[in-house]
């Protein structure tokens, strides 16, 4: 947990300190009592793995730290619109340093989302996930050769739990 935690304080950092590339309005309100139920107990499982497949037949995984959660709100379905054109299931190519801006860009957006640290391989689970809808997003860093990463891919999937269901999520490329 205290590793989760000190990965997304870094990575919010990171993206504090660096002035966006674009600046999006939101105009759906957000809807911090229905946010706040990613945090709800449930007795559903949501698992999988964020990877990068090179053209060689291999996989990138070393990159993918932190996949988080998200419960599907109206002001989550057009931010995430605005980043990814789709809102069942999309990618996009990223540089480190950019980022995209957000108006209301509200705390409680942030603060009201589970992360979960990845293994290795890329792998991640949230457990006692309460029924609903949800977004499931992980960046996978590509390896430097000589420094740390500065591209990769963002993953995106809508998710709809119920009654105890446990589904797999292959985020990947």
């Amino acid at each position: 947990m205290k590793i989760s935690v000190l990965l997304v304080s870094i990575f919010a950092l990171a993206r504090c300190e660096n002035r966006p590339d674009e600046t999006i309005a939101v105009s759906a309100p957000f809807d911090e009592p229905e946010a706040k139920r990613v945090f709800a107990d449930g007795n559903n499982t949501i698992f999988g793995s964020a990877v990068v497949h090179q053209v060689d037949g291999g996989t990138q995984t070393t990159g993918c730290l932190v996949a988080y959660l998200i419960r599907q709100t109206a002001h989550a379905d057009e931010r995430i619109m605005a980043i990814y054109g789709d809102a069942e299931r999309g990618n996009n190519y990223i540089v480190w340093g950019q980022r995209i801006a957000f108006e209301p860009d509200l705390p409680a957006y942030q603060e009201n989302q589970r992360a979960v640290a990845c293994d290795p391989q890329g792998r991640f689970e949230f457990q006692t996930v309460a029924d609903g809808g949800y977004y499931v997003i992980a960046n996978v860093y590509l390896s430097a050769s000589d420094g740390p990463p500065r591209e990769g891919q963002a993953f995106m999937r809508r998710v709809h739990v119920d009654g105890g269901e446990t589904i797999s999520v292959d985020l990947s490329h």
